[in-house]
C-alpha cells in the first residue's frame, strides 16, 4: 500500500502560452513577403538600345547621253583645210590692215624658217635662207634686229607651206655689223577661224 505522503503529479496545463518564436513566426513571414514584394517593385534603369542602321538605298545610275566631241582647230583662213573642212562660223579677226597678229593652230609639224643677211655701205644687201621652215600658210613678217642700223624693209614669199624667198625692199642705213634676221613663226595671222572635222 502506497504511502499517503506521496502527492499525485501535477495536472498538465493545456492553457500554457506557446513559445515566443512560435508567436512571432506569422509576423516574420508577413514582413518577408512585404520585403520580397517591395524588391520586385524596384524601378530598373532603362537600357538604351542602339539605333538600327538602315542599309543605304542604292539608286540606279543615271545614264547620260554620250557627248559628241568635235575635233576643231583655229586656222588662219575661213576656207579652212581639207583635213578640217567645216567652218563653224566662229573666229577672231583684227582686220587685214591691222598690224596685230595672233598665232593660229597648225596642221602637222611646224618649223620656223631661218635666214642670214649681208651688209654693204651700212645697208642690207641680201637675205639668204638657210631653212625654209614648214606649215607657212601665209607669208610671215621678217625684220632685221641689231647691227646698229635701222629702216630696212624685208618681205618673205611663202609657197606650199615653205619660205622660198626673202626680198630686200629697203636696205636701211647705219648697219655697222650684220643684223639677225627674225622670221615670224608659222600661222601668225590677223585672224584665226574655227574649222572642224
Amino acid at each position: 500500500m502506497l504511502s499517503s505522503s506521496l502527492s499525485p503529479p501535477p495536472p498538465s496545463n493545456t492553457n500554457m502560452p506557446p513559445p515566443s518564436s512560435a508567436i512571432n513566426y506569422p509576423i516574420q513571414l508577413e514582413n518577408t513577403l512585404l520585403d520580397l514584394k517591395a524588391s520586385t517593385n524596384i524601378e530598373k534603369p532603362l537600357i538604351e538600345k542602339p539605333p538600327i542602321e538602315k542599309p543605304p538605298i542604292e539608286k540606279p545610275p543615271i545614264e547620260k547621253p554620250p557627248i559628241e566631241k568635235m575635233n576643231c582647230k583655229f586656222l588662219n583662213s575661213p576656207k579652212c583645210h581639207p583635213d578640217y573642212p567645216n567652218f563653224s562660223g566662229a573666229g577672231i579677226n583684227f582686220g587685214s590692215d591691222s598690224e596685230t597678229k595672233i598665232k593660229c593652230d597648225s596642221i602637222g609639224k611646224e618649223k620656223i624658217a631661218k635666214a642670214i643677211c649681208t651688209i654693204g655701205n651700212g645697208k642690207i644687201t641680201g637675205v639668204y635662207l638657210i631653212d625654209e621652215g614648214s606649215s607657212y600658210e601665209d607669208s610671215p613678217n621678217v625684220i632685221a634686229v641689231g647691227g646698229g642700223g635701222s629702216g630696212s624693209k624685208l618681205k618673205a614669199m611663202a609657197i606650199s607651206g615653205k619660205i622660198k624667198q626673202i626680198k630686200v625692199l629697203d636696205g636701211g642705213y647705219g648697219y655697222t655689223e650684220t643684223p639677225n634676221i627674225k622670221i615670224e613663226p608659222p600661222n601668225m595671222s590677223s585672224g584665226c577661224y574655227l574649222c572642224c572635222k
